[in-house]
């Protein structure tokens, strides 16, 4: 069996996220929020069979992020882990009929919760929901470290931005198409806003100045359709950062497989 570790982007953006962590045999995913057939075909495509997925970690109760939490969760049974305030928004979902408290394991920010060969743990991220959390994950001596919906940069992403080998953080917005953009002028403001998300540059400056040698790639994730592309975010990111380190754009919809080590 292949026990190479893959980082699998199945979806990001305001359409749905999802990313799988993993080998072929034992793997999880951040983030659940397009539907479960797309994630079976998509890891399918990828070798990757579901039973390999042994468990799923959310970062908020945006529905962008957990849409398919009740096949996960009541139907296949897996362990679904979030933040207690997460868990409660989740749990009250109109939508989500068939969720139960019981099926949902309680995280505590900056608690490690151990996996197999894992090591994860919840770090907080500003963002307008019921509590919203990245994720650090340490494995075979690498750290990898998740953070999606960023309203502003903590100090605590700061200093884990130097302690990682790979990086995937939200580059959601450029200043401009957002400010001549369709949005509604409430809706810019909540977008702009320290809980809101983050702008291409914005990211660039916190990664111009954060990243050290030890960082080997960078994912942008959570680009919006509207107010962002894929080639000014690249643009933004490279041109500013001092440092020569590899930039991926994760798509919104397309699958995009990176093997880690």
């Amino acid at each position: 069996m292949d026990n190479r570790i893959l980082f699998i982007s199945l979806a990001s953006g305001s359409s749905g996220n999802c990313y799988f962590l993993g080998s072929q045999d034992f793997g999880f995913l951040i983030d659940v929020g397009i539907p479960f057939r797309t994630i079976r075909k998509k890891l399918n495509e990828c070798k990757i069979p579901l039973e390999s997925v042994k468990a799923v970690f959310i970062t908020h109760n945006h529905w962008d992020h957990i849409k398919s939490i009740e096949s996960f969760s009541s139907v296949l049974h897996l362990p679904v882990y979030a933040l207690t305030s997460v868990k409660r928004a989740i749990c009250s979902h109109k939508c989500l009929s068939k969720i139960v408290p019981g099926e949902i394991k309680d995280l505590e920010l900056n608690s490690p919760i151990p996996l197999e060969d894992y090591i994860l743990t919840p770090f907080l991220v500003p963002h307008d929901s019921e509590g919203n959390c990245g994720y650090t994950i340490e494995f075979r001596e690498r750290r990898f470290t998740l953070a999606t919906d960023v309203g502003s940069p903590t100090e605590e992403l700061k200093n884990l931005i130097p302690q990682s080998d790979f990086l995937v953080i939200e580059a959601n917005h450029d200043e401009v198409m957002l400010n001549n953009g369709p949005y509604p002028p409430e809706l810019k403001e909540r977008v702009r806003s320290d809980k809101g998300h983050l702008s291409n540059k914005a990211v660039a400056e916190l990664l111009d100045e954060y990243v050290t040698d030890r960082l080997t790639r960078i994912f942008l994730c959570h680009l919006s359709d509207k107010n962002n592309t894929p080639d000014l975010a690249y643009k933004t990111v490279v041109h500013t950062m001092k440092k020569q380190i590899s930039v991926t754009i994760l798509d919104r919809k397309e699958t995009i497989k990176f093997t880690l080590c």
